[in-house]
């Protein structure tokens, strides 16, 4: 009998514990999705944000339309943390770019808005419907990594920093590129890039080819960045800063570089403002906008690591991207995606002479060739894949 009842004891206390669990699912699953519905609100929100009033419309020829905001009401300055900034239109870097600083071949004079762009006092910023919205932002969050650390389908072929942050900080980089158009799927994307980073707060800028961000196979300039939580492609959400009226992120390079022959480049740099910390974006020596200082909290001084070199994405399941102009690189600047002139900038903005550099790659069917100095396309590197060498 006392066993029964000591049976009866243990099956009753076992039947509150399974109803106690039980009940804690239910909650958890209500609560997740609670959750989920504020995010969405919050989402529907931050779409709503960048619906603002325009004081003209800009349609170009590869489809996309570009409203003229008023600088003051651009996406950039719904920051938290920028609603008493005191930037204006005219801002411009305390850098002076020089003349060996704008190379873009042909590439300048067809990235700049006809007619002059947006109306003085305004900045293009890209339209999206609230479908291409969501599709972005749910691809910008599976973006966000730390750094150069491989996720499944992820690939690099990149020269990095290696030397100790203790010792060595940077507040830039640049350098030449030439650009390419390489077929990708709509899962895929590839880029040819700068990434500046300190922990978890990075910045990237190149050129990339993006069907999901961009509706199309053309490589267009682009830049990115974390900040915390944060992370944001252009000006699709508040973080970069416009100051031109003319050019944009988002813009398609033309014309581009055709394997073989004579190819098409442009400059590029990110660098730290001396005066006011603020991380500027320069292509072909004018500066386009910047990443305040304010959004970061690591990169509010400096960084610690840059890289420079090719990523590309494809899903697992589907076959390997192609990298920069899709061939396995060779010493040979009609035959492979490349960077020229590359520098880095230390901490106390001085050109590094001899940077500690190590190249980097994590798949045998992509490659990266560090060439050093020449003469005269300076610090020089090819990279991509994934056909081969010819």
């Amino acid at each position: 009998m006392k066993n029964i009842l000591t049976q009866i004891k243990m099956s009753f206390t076992k039947f509150i514990i399974l109803m106690l669990s039980y009940s804690f699912l239910i909650a958890h699953k209500t609560e997740g999705i609670r959750l989920t519905k504020v995010a969405e609100i919050d989402l529907d929100k931050q779409y709503q944000l960048l619906r603002k009033p325009s004081t003209k419309t800009i349609q170009t020829e590869y489809g996309d339309v570009y409203d003229c905001i008023d600088f003051y009401r651009q996406p950039a300055f719904d920051h938290p943390l920028l609603k008493n900034h005191t930037f204006y239109p005219e801002m411009r870097s305390t850098y002076t770019s020089n003349e060996d600083e704008k190379r873009c071949s042909d590439i300048m004079a067809n990235v700049v808005l006809k007619d002059g762009g947006c109306p003085k006092g305004t900045v293009p910023i890209r339209r999206v419907s609230k479908e291409e919205f969501y599709k972005i932002h749910r691809f910008t969050n599976s973006y966000a990594t730390s750094g150069i650390q491989p996720k499944p389908g992820t690939h690099y072929a990149v020269i990095q920093t290696n030397s100790n942050p203790s010792t060595v900080t940077y507040s830039g980089e640049g350098g030449t590129f030439n650009a390419y158009n390489i077929s990708l799927e709509q899962s895929q994307y590839s880029a040819a890039e700068f990434l500046i980073q300190n922990d978890d707060d990075r910045i990237k800028a190149g050129w990339m080819v993006n069907p999901t961000v961009n509706k199309d196979n053309h490589a267009r300039i682009f830049g990115y960045f974390d900040a915390g939580q944060s992370h944001c492609f252009n000006t699709l959400c508040p973080g970069f800063v416009a100051v031109r009226k003319d050019i944009y992120l988002g813009i398609p390079l033309t014309p581009l570089s055709v394997r073989g022959e004579m190819p098409y480049y442009f400059q590029m740099r990110i660098h730290q403002d001396i005066v006011n910390g603020n991380w500027w974006l320069n292509v072909c020596g004018e500066d386009i906008g910047f990443w305040p200082k304010q959004i970061f909290t690591t990169m509010s001084n400096t960084a610690t690591l840059v890289a420079v070199g090719g990523e590309a994405y494809s899903p697992i399941d589907r076959p390997l991207p192609p990298m920069g102009n899709g061939y396995y690189p060779v010493q040979s600047m009609r035959l492979s995606a490349y960077c020229s002139h590359i520098v880095f900038v230390d901490g106390n903005h001085r050109i590094i002479d001899h940077p500690e550099t190590a190249r980097y790659t994590d798949d045998p069917h992509y490659g990266i060739i560090d060439a050093g100095v020449t003469n005269p396309f300076g610090r020089l590197i090819f990279f991509g894949g994934t056909a081969p060498a010819t």
